[in-house]
């Protein structure tokens, strides 16, 4: 499963430098759910391919309301998507938190590298979004430039957050995500 999810995060770091720290938990503090391996990775997959179609739609949205002749405003669309980002990477947070642990061996700490590589990915847009927010759109090559080292950034901070889903490898959680088919659109993605 691992290889599956971080093969994702990559691509949603070119997503965004195409366009162009951490969660508080589950709050109640109580101990999560033990799940079998396919319903965790049914439940992850699932809420890690709706985070990739909701930034999907929002980079879509972007896309088309980009207007290179006003550098206020594509600061502020920028701005928004980003803080968008944001709320979407909260929400894959929780749908992962909720969905428990795996029964399966080392099972905590496969379910705290994948949400710690979201809270990280929560982390890298909450930063992007305040690096734009503070730019100055006085010299517009100035801006476009700092845009261009932003995606740069958020590239190589996404490629390194991929690379934590690999920390704690679990065969069964492997074997579980390949008969899952939330699994293979994550993959696809």
């Amino acid at each position: 499963m691992r290889g599956k999810l971080s093969a994702l995060v990559v691509p949603m770091a070119v997503l965004l430098a195409g366009a162009c720290s951490g969660s508080d938990g589950g709050g109640d503090g109580a101990e999560p759910d033990t799940v079998s391996a396919t319903e965790y990775a049914t439940g992850v997959c699932g809420a890690v391919a709706g985070w990739v179609d909701d930034i999907q739609a929002l980079n879509e949205d972007l896309q088309s309301s980009l207007d290179p002749n006003d550098i206020d405003a594509l600061k502020d669309v920028m701005v928004d998507f980003l803080d968008d980002v944001v709320t979407a990477t909260d929400s894959a947070i929780s749908e992962v938190e909720a969905v428990g642990v795996p029964d399966v061996e080392d099972g905590e700490a496969a379910a705290d590298a994948v949400l710690t590589a979201l809270r990280d990915s929560k982390a890298v847009f909450e930063d992007a979004r305040d690096r734009v927010d503070g730019l100055s759109t006085a010299d517009p090559a100035a801006f476009g430039e700092e845009l261009q080292t932003l995606g740069t950034d958020l590239q190589t901070s996404m490629s390194g957050i991929g690379g934590e889903l690999d920390r704690f490898a679990s065969p069964e959680l492997d074997e579980a995500a390949n008969d899952v088919a939330e699994c293979d659109e994550v993959a696809a993605a």
